[in-house]
């Protein structure tokens, strides 16, 4: 495949070259119009494809937009048999094949906590719910993603940044450069589709873009000028809705900030996979997501608290060097010690100063060289710059306040 289209996250590839048979369809969902399908608008139980209803709640449609390759419509011809739920946001769309999910009692906060701020613009929701069905599910995890959306604009210090209004193709070279299009710099909204089945995602995933890929995948659609998440729900505990919620984060949170000032080369890749990190165990530490290489597993653990492995990586003088992560090219070079590493240094530096982060992604993204074309290449100089700047420190010295801070704040056990 052409690296152009390839994004360096490529996100847990496998050698295995993957038949794509769809598996058996699940049992129907209950339809309110039995002559439409199950996944139509108008079956939705809460806005019921009302446009004010859905405005309201921050819901731009229920399908019928540009997807992945295509559109909503022939995502569901691929799908055919399968109930794929549709929700569009301001900065996402959702294709969601979701079953009704029976509330767990260790989940239960959580969940009713969401559904209390759904109920605030959407009163149809019933003040008892025990089973959460797939639209209810689609409008949760809207609301999910568009959370992480302002925290990611958050982070960044972008609020009032001047992103371009709508997509555009071309940009004034006399002005600070800021993407091609509204949503963080890219064009499009930001996809993510969940399959619950293997093989019928990996499948699509070969139809659809050449991959031979049983795992989670995120993909740079060059010509839509779109970021896309593709995943399904058997691999790790993705079942669960806590699982599928922060492993939905980890991978968003990379295409977010990939995608800042439009993707057109990899941000760095320590950076990207501790923040990541960092993000997901803000909403579960029991379930955690590793990126791999192609063709090999990711290094994973099944540690909820990640503090005392890092501290022993430091005081056995085990933990990765600056140097080495900023030499890394993929994500197969990722062993336990560059995960844990990563997403302390992230620990440290939102805690020394949260303003640190993204101003550093400020000015790694969207660098260009004299001619005005994307200028990657000085990512690693520039990183260094910011630390010389910001922290008077290199990145040695940078490495080894981490580690003193390291030895300070985490405990043993």
């Amino acid at each position: 495949m052409s690296r152009p289209k390839m994004m360096v996250l490529r996100g847990l590839l496998s050698a295995l070259v993957l038949m794509g048979i769809l598996a058996a369809p699940a049992t129907a969902q209950k339809k309110l119009f039995k002559d439409l399908p199950v996944n139509h608008p108008k079956q939705c139980p809460y806005c019921g494809g009302d446009p004010k209803r859905m405005e309201a709640a921050g819901i731009i449609s229920h399908g019928g937009f540009e997807f992945a390759k295509g559109t909503t419509a022939t995502v569901d011809q691929d799908f055919e048999g399968f109930d794929i739920f549709w929700i569009e946001t301001e900065h996402f769309k959702l294709g969601l094949e979701l079953k009704p999910y029976k509330i767990p009692q260790k989940e239960k906060d959580k969940l009713e906590a969401e559904l209390a701020e759904l109920r605030k613009v959407m009163p149809e929701i019933p003040g008892k719910v025990r089973v959460l069905d797939p639209w209810l599910r689609s409008h949760i995890f809207a609301a999910r993603v568009q959370n992480l959306y302002k925290e990611v604009v958050s982070l960044l210090g972008v609020e009032d940044a001047p992103f371009p209004k709508t997509a555009v193709t071309t940009f004034d070279p006399a002005k600070p450069y800021w993407g091609m299009g509204p949503h963080l710099g890219m064009k499009k909204q930001h996809e993510l589709l969940v399959i619950r089945n293997m093989n019928n995602c990996s499948g699509w995933l070969r139809s659809t873009f050449g991959l031979l890929t049983k795992s989670a995948q995120r993909w740079h659609i060059i010509d839509r000028g779109v970021l896309i998440v593709v995943t399904h729900l058997e691999q790790g505990k993705l079942r669960v809705d806590e699982a599928l919620h922060g492993h939905v984060v980890f991978n968003l949170v990379h295409n977010l900030l990939n995608g800042y000032k439009y993707y057109s080369y990899d941000k760095p890749l320590w950076l990207m996979e501790g923040l990541a990190h960092w993000f997901e165990r803000r909403i579960t530490t029991k379930y955690n997501t590793f990126d791999g290489g192609e063709g090999a597993s990711a290094s994973i653990t099944r540690k909820e608290n990640w503090e005392p492995p890092t501290r022993r990586l430091v005081s056995s003088g085990d933990s990765s060097s600056m140097g080495k992560l900023m030499r890394i090219n993929g994500f197969g070079e990722f062993e336990l010690p560059e995960h844990f590493t990563t997403w302390s240094m992230v620990d440290y530096l939102q805690k020394r100063d949260p303003r640190l982060i993204g101003d550093l992604l400020g000015e790694v993204s969207g660098l260009l060289n004299a001619e005005f074309l994307p200028n990657g290449g000085r990512v690693n100089d520039v990183t260094r710059e910011f630390f010389k700047e910001r922290l008077s420190m290199t990145m040695v010295g940078f490495e080894r306040a981490w580690q003193a801070w390291v030895l300070e704040t985490y405990g043993t056990k």
